[in-house]
């Protein structure tokens, strides 16, 4: 009798189990269907390839070619630290040619040791930031890349903008002024642009820059553009030629350049003024053209 009892209460417990299993099973294959958009018994085809001719043109995903981030020399380097946010206020503008950018995220760096909370730029430009009420000092910022590239498509930094402010007091009544940021468009750099050969002259050439009157030219040599630490900049910097024109044949500026390097062009646009206005954008990993022979 004991042992028919024993025996009735492990069918039970087996049995329970059994149906758990079950049930998990069937949860777990309802939930993947659901969610996978696929109906039970859906006979998943993978797609037949196709041998293509020619390969598809090369395109650009246009993004922000400014910087995402910029310190001062004495911002330490664990950036770590977050401020909280207080009842005080920093407040700035972003602009973009003087017209308002809106949706721009971006942090401040403050004192030199903290990074403060994000702040999103109104439909005006403006932004805010929450802070505790004390004394600050601006020593950079950041950008939301995710956010930098969906709003400054194209855009580079201002040349003109500040990076870091003076000591200011935030209080009661009293906001402190935060950074305004202000972008343009860069230098659009025409060519050369891929393979070329030191046996004709090599003339690199830009479009003309709304208000500018003279362009600086600086020439990076480097053998893996992928290797910064092994670039070198063939002209000392004030001695960068300086040209009217929207070209430059570097063979008539002492520039010497060798078979199996790769070279980027750096244009900086100035005014009347001798203001700088904008300079090329550079993209990291790439060169501009290759010297084969």
């Amino acid at each position: 009798m004991q042992r028919s009892t024993l025996k009735t209460i492990f069918l039970v417990i087996g049995s329970g189990i059994g149906g758990i299993l079950l049930f998990v099973a069937a949860a777990t294959a309802f939930l993947y269907y659901k969610f996978s958009g696929l109906a039970p018994g859906t006979t998943i085809e993978l797609p037949v390839e196709k041998t293509v001719s020619k390969p598809p043109p090369v395109t650009e995903v246009e993004r922000f070619l400014g910087s995402h981030g910029i310190y001062s020399g004495d911002f330490a380097s664990d950036r770590s630290n977050v401020l909280a946010s207080g009842p005080g206020k920093l407040v700035g503008r972003i602009t973009s040619g003087s017209k308002p950018v809106s949706e721009l995220r971006l942090r401040l760096a403050l004192n030199g040791r903290v990074l403060s909370q994000w702040g999103i730029s109104d439909a005006n430009g403006k932004y805010e930031i929450s802070v505790p009420y004390a004394q600050y000092r601006i020593d950079g910022y950041a950008l939301d890349s995710s956010v930098a590239n969906a709003v400054l498509k194209g855009k580079t930094d201002n040349p003109q903008n500040s990076h870091s402010s003076e000591v200011m007091t935030v209080a009661e009544g009293r906001p402190g002024r935060a950074l305004d940021l202000d972008f343009v468009d860069p230098v659009k750099k025409k060519g050369p642009i891929g393979d070329v050969s030191l046996a004709k002259p090599i003339v690199v050439s830009w479009e003309a820059y709304p208000g500018a009157t003279t362009y600086k030219v600086q020439l990076i040599e480097q053998k893996d553009p992928r290797n910064f630490m092994g670039e070198k900049r063939l002209f000392d910097w004030n001695r960068r030629p300086t040209v009217a024109e929207t070209f430059i044949d570097l063979s008539k500026h002492g520039a010497t350049l060798m078979k199996g390097f790769h070279y980027t062009a750096e244009i900086d646009a100035y005014d009347k003024d001798r203001r700088k206005l904008s300079t090329s954008a550079r993209t990291l990993g790439r060169s501009d053209f290759f010297v084969t022979d």
